[in-house]
């Protein structure tokens, strides 16, 4: 989601389970952006970068009824041909991409107490083929011969929300959300194919690996809010939610005539089709609530108990290429069986879960908080298929429901008169049959199948350090740091015979961190310079690819004025590091980071 015309950006580390809703097992990130007002307020933005990289942001809001009805309308749009070139077409735009974002938001006070915000957000994203020759990555080129070949990923998404809130009394209020949202995701990897292919449902190239995903998903909250302006502060509440997902893949590897109508189905690679279906019914009641014992002692206790029910269902087709073609035509040409191989299953499974969370905070001064807080986490399980690298028809296979249980001890503190903020925080959490996703390769092709897995069990444990100075005596000046240190590994983890027990979990570094500083001059100008460090990690679970470290230093130079106006030139990766952000162990594709880029930005508020 854009972050355009956005009021905050919250990030939840830790199992947010209990009040965040289903599958924040792992943490939660909550963007709220710009509601209506009843003063008229705008913005725009222009940004142009290199590689013909463009951005155009516009936000406008205002009432249209005094004090009782109020809009507010925001529409970002950012474009970039990419950093990749094709060599054999003199093309720029293998990885191109593009993001439009429009969000429209009435708000209505229908009393001084009741009041009903409702929102509309439509996404379109396309990005293409991002990955570079194995043989020189960081030369940043391709060679396709083929004026047919297109990698897309296309993702569409229109939502729909009603939020309503009314206060009950001083103490007391209550809120409902109700949402609506529709995502279709669509991917493609073609080649010189066939015209036919054309027929088949996507943008218009010629496309022989095709993923289709289509999503749908209600819910309803219901909330009552309680402070009383004392000691207790408490939420509670019920969540229901209906999740229906569906997949369909399409593999065309191999065209060549004789092959289109003779031969056994094996020789001709990995011709088919899988679908995928996944339907989750969702219904729990939480609570939470912290109590302040006296002036030293608060206690936070709260709970999510959750009954979910996953019905998934995968059938999986291998197929002659000209069969495959056939299945993409009107009915009237289709349906004609040529040896097709196939496997399906269905699922149903359903849980009852309780997750609770208790903790305590220490206020030990004015300036200094300390908490521990245990709480438990939880993810459902389902149905994937498991690619066959020695064949055509994936596997089906059954994955478990993930809990977790996730311990953290954390300092909140500030010296030097609010000067210096100085967070930290210590954590371990304990998985049973974590849930992991595994890529591999079908038959002799470059497609892949995701499949997931249980990880008997596993741990992971860290510190996280924050540290933020403003001199008082230096307005506008700040300084920030922050280091990440995580230990992960798989305690218990055999996937048929692989056993991954002993290894790292994916992505995910030992060490990282961020150093930086930012000045605004009461003259107009500011600046601010960034160096941002990663540490090794490996990306999947069988360690076989492992990413170097890296550092990214990112910097910004910029007037302001009048407090409307503002220009800044900023750079990106100023000392063009050379990293990979995505190894596919699948078929050794590398996708390597974004090279030095320099932009300038005019922002303009009224």
């Amino acid at each position: 989601s854009s972050i355009w015309d956005v009021q905050q950006v919250e990030i939840f580390r830790g199992p947010q389970s209990t009040t965040q809703g289903r599958d924040s097992i792992g943490g939660a990130i909550k963007i709220k952006s710009n509601d209506p007002t009843y003063d008229w307020s705008g913005a725009m933005r222009l940004g142009v970068a290199e590689y013909d990289t463009i951005q155009k942001a516009i936000a406008v809001g205002g009432p249209l009824i005094d004090d009782t009805l109020a809009f507010r309308v925001s529409y970002d749009d950012q474009s970039s041909d990419g950093a990749i070139t094709n060599t054999a077409l003199n093309s720029d735009r293998i990885d191109r991409s593009y993001s439009r974002n429009l969000r429209t938001k009435l708000l209505w006070d229908a009393t001084e107490r009741l009041s009903f915000l409702l929102t509309y957000n439509r996404i379109r994203t396309l990005s293409g083929f991002p990955e570079s020759d194995s043989a020189d990555p960081f030369a940043r080129k391709r060679n396709l011969s083929s004026t047919l070949f297109s990698e897309f990923r296309r993702i569409d998404v229109d939502s729909l929300s009603l939020e309503s809130t009314y206060e009950i009394d001083e103490d007391w209020y209550f809120s409902s959300l109700s949402s609506f949202s529709e995502q279709k995701f669509r991917a493609g990897f073609g080649v010189d194919a066939s015209i036919l292919l054309n027929l088949l449902d996507g943008p218009p190239q010629a496309v022989t690996d095709r993923r289709e995903e289509d999503q749908r998903a209600m819910t309803q909250e219901f909330r009552f809010n309680y402070d009383d302006n004392d000691k207790l502060r408490a939420v509670m509440g019920l969540y229901l939610s209906r999740l229906d997902e569906s997949e369909n893949n399409h593999y065309v590897q191999t065209l060549e005539p004789s092959q289109v109508l003779i031969g056994p189905v094996t020789s001709a690679g990995p011709n088919g089709k899988d679908q995928n279906s996944r339907d989750v019914t969702n219904i729990a009641l939480f609570g939470e609530m912290d109590y302040d014992i006296n002036d030293l002692w608060t206690v936070n206790i709260g709970g999510r108990a959750v009954y979910e029910k996953v019905d998934s269902g995968i059938s999986l087709t291998a197929l002659k290429p000209l069969e495959t073609l056939l299945q993409g035509l009107p009915p009237a040409f289709g349906g004609i069986g040529l040896n097709e191989i196939g496997a399906s299953s269905n699922e149903s499974q359903d849980e009852l879960v309780f997750l609770p969370k208790i903790g305590v905070t220490l206020h030990a001064a004015d300036n200094l908080d300390i908490s521990a807080t245990v709480q438990k986490g939880y993810r459902a399980g389902g149905l994937s298929a498991k690619g066959d690298p020695t064949g055509i028809i994936s596997e089906i296979i059954s994955y478990d429901p993930e809990y977790s249980w996730n311990y953290e001890l954390a300092l909140r503190s500030h010296w030097l008169e609010s000067q210096l903020l100085f967070n930290a925080n210590i954590f371990y959490t304990d998985y049973e049959d974590q849930q992991v996703g595994i890529k591999t390769q079908i038959g002799n092709s470059t497609a892949s199948d995701t499949h997931t897995v249980n990880a008997g069990q596993s741990h992971s444990y860290g510190v996280e350090l924050e540290l933020v100075y403003s001199p008082q005596d230096v307005q506008g000046l700040e300084f920030y740091a922050n280091l990440g240190l995580m230990k992960t590994e798989f305690d218990e983890y055999v996937d048929g015979s692989n056993n991954y027990s002993g290894n790292d979990f994916r992505r995910s570094p030992e060490i990282s961190g961020a150093l930086g500083l930012s000045y605004y001059h009461k003259s107009g100008f500011f600046g601010s310079i960034e160096g941002r460090y990663q540490g090794t990690s490996y990306t999947s679970a069988n360690n076989n690819y492992e990413n170097d470290s890296h550092i990214i230093v990112d910097g910004k130079l910029g007037y302001h004025y009048d407090e409307k106006y503002s220009v800044y030139v900023y750079g990106k990766n100023l000392f063009d590091e050379k990293y990979f952000t995505r190894v596919d162990d699948s078929n050794g594709f590398q996708t390597v980071g974004l090279p030095q880029t320099f932009g300038v930005v005019l922002d303009v508020k009224f």
